[in-house]
C-alpha cells in the first residue's frame, strides 16, 4: 500500500506542476495576443519598415508557440509512458530543468536580437531624420537663393528704370536748353530789328536836316538877292545913267557867283549820297556776320549732341559690361558651394560607413556625433549671412555716391 501511495502522491504533483506550467502559457499566450492587437491598432504606418517589423514579430511568436505545443506533447506521452520508480522521475526533473534552462536561453537570445533589430531601426530612424533635415536645410537654402534671385531682379529692374528716368531728364533739358537758345536767338533778332529801324530813322532825320538846311540856304540866297536887287533898283533910278556899264559888270559877276553856289550845291548833294551808300555797305556786312555767328552756334550744337550721344554709349555699355560681369560670377560662387555641399555630403557618408564596420551594439556615441554637426553648419551659415549683408551694405553706399557724383556732372 506504500508504494501505491507513494506513487498517487508523486502523480498528484506532477498533474499539480503541469496544470501550473499550463496556465503559466495560456497567460503569455493571451499576453502575446494582446500585444499583437496593440501592435495591429498602433501600425497605422504604410511604411515597408514598419511592415517587416510586424512580420518578425508574428514569426517569432509562431515559432514560441510551436516549441509550446511540442513541450505539452512529449509531456503527456511522458505521463502515458511513466514509471513508477523514483530514479526515473528525478531524471526526468534533471532534464525538465536543462531543457528549462536551454528554453530560457534561446528566449534571452531572441530577445537580445530583438533588441539589436530595434536598436537598428532606431538608427535607421536617426538618419532619416537626419537626411530630412539636411533635405529640409537645403530647401531653405533654394528658397533663399531664390528670394536673392528676385531681390537681384527687382534691383535691376529698378537700374533700368532709374537709367530711363534719367535719360528722360537729359531729354526735358535738352528741350529747355532749346528752348531757352530759340528765345535768344529770337530776343537777338527783335534787337537787331530795332536797331535797323533805329538807324533808318536816324537816317531819315539826317536827311531831312540836310533838306532843312539846303532849304534854308535857298531862302537865305534868295532873300539876299532880293535885297541886292531892291538896293539896285533904288540906284538905278539915282544913277541910271551912270551905272550902266557898272551893271553889267555887277550882272556877270552875280551870275559868276550864282554858277559858283549851284556847283557847290551840286557837290554838298554828292557828298550826301556816298555817305548814304556808305552807310547801307556797313549794315549789309553786319547783317552778313550775324549770319556767320548762327551758323557757327548751330554747328557748336550739332557737335555737343554728338558728344552727348557718345557719352551715353559708353555709359551703357559699361554698365552692360558690368552687369554680364556680375552675373558671371555669382554663377561661379554657385558652382563652387554646390560642389563643397556635395564634397561635405560624400565625407560624411564615408565617415558613417567606417564608424558602422568599427562599432558594435552602442547609441550613445552615435547621438553625440550628429548634435555635434548640426551645431558647427549652423554657426558657419550664420557667419555667411552677416559677412554677405555687410558686403551688400558697402554696394548699396557705393551706388549711391557713384549717382549723387553723376547729377553733379
Amino acid at each position: 500500500m506504500c508504494t501505491i501511495y507513494g506513487i498517487t502522491f508523486v502523480l498528484k504533483k506532477e498533474e499539480e506542476e503541469e496544470e501550473e506550467e499550463e496556465e503559466e502559457e495560456e497567460e503569455e499566450e493571451e499576453e502575446e495576443e494582446e500585444e499583437e492587437e496593440e501592435d495591429d491598432a498602433d501600425a497605422d504606418d504604410d511604411d515597408d519598415e514598419g511592415r517587416r517589423r510586424r512580420r518578425r514579430r508574428r514569426r517569432r511568436r509562431r515559432r514560441r508557440r510551436r516549441r509550446r505545443r511540442r513541450r505539452r506533447r512529449r509531456r503527456r506521452r511522458r505521463r502515458r509512458t511513466t514509471t513508477t520508480t523514483k530514479k526515473k522521475k528525478k531524471k526526468k526533473k534533471k532534464k525538465k530543468k536543462k531543457k528549462k534552462k536551454k528554453e530560457e536561453e534561446e528566449e534571452e537570445e531572441e530577445e537580445e536580437e530583438e533588441e539589436e533589430e530595434e536598436e537598428e531601426e532606431e538608427k535607421k530612424k536617426k538618419k532619416k531624420e537626419e537626411e530630412e533635415e539636411e533635405e529640409e536645410e537645403e530647401e531653405e537654402e533654394e528658397e533663399e537663393e531664390e528670394k536673392k534671385k528676385k531681390r537681384r531682379r527687382r534691383r535691376e529692374e529698378e537700374e533700368e528704370e532709374e537709367e530711363e528716368e534719367e535719360e528722360e531728364e537729359e531729354e526735358e533739358e535738352k528741350k529747355k536748353k532749346k528752348k531757352k537758345k530759340k528765345k535768344k536767338k529770337k530776343k537777338k533778332k527783335k534787337k537787331k530789328k530795332k536797331k535797323k529801324k533805329k538807324k533808318k530813322k536816324k537816317k531819315k532825320k539826317k536827311k531831312k536836316k540836310k533838306k532843312k538846311k539846303r532849304r534854308r540856304r535857298r531862302r537865305r540866297r534868295e532873300k539876299k538877292k532880293k535885297k541886292k536887287k531892291k538896293k539896285k533898283k533904288k540906284k538905278k533910278k539915282k544913277k541910271k545913267k551912270k551905272k550902266k556899264k557898272k551893271k553889267k559888270k555887277k550882272k556877270k559877276e552875280e551870275e559868276e557867283e550864282e554858277e559858283e553856289e549851284e556847283e557847290e550845291e551840286e557837290e554838298e548833294e554828292e557828298e550826301e549820297e556816298e555817305e548814304e551808300e556808305e552807310e547801307e555797305e556797313e549794315e549789309e556786312e553786319e547783317e552778313e556776320e550775324e549770319e556767320e555767328e548762327e551758323e557757327e552756334e548751330e554747328e557748336e550744337e550739332e557737335e555737343e549732341r554728338r558728344r552727348r550721344r557718345r557719352r551715353r554709349r559708353r555709359r551703357r555699355r559699361r554698365r552692360r559690361r558690368r552687369r554680364r560681369r556680375r552675373r558671371r560670377r555669382r554663377r561661379r560662387r554657385r558652382r563652387r558651394r554646390r560642389r563643397r555641399r556635395e564634397k561635405k555630403k560624400k565625407k560624411k557618408k564615408k565617415k558613417k560607413k567606417k564608424k558602422k564596420k568599427k562599432k558594435t551594439t552602442t547609441t550613445t556615441t552615435t547621438t553625440t556625433t550628429t548634435t555635434t554637426t548640426t551645431t558647427t553648419t549652423t554657426k558657419k551659415k550664420k557667419k555667411k549671412k552677416k559677412k554677405k549683408k555687410k558686403k551688400k551694405k558697402k554696394k548699396k553706399k557705393k551706388k549711391k555716391k557713384k549717382k549723387k557724383k553723376k547729377k553733379k556732372n
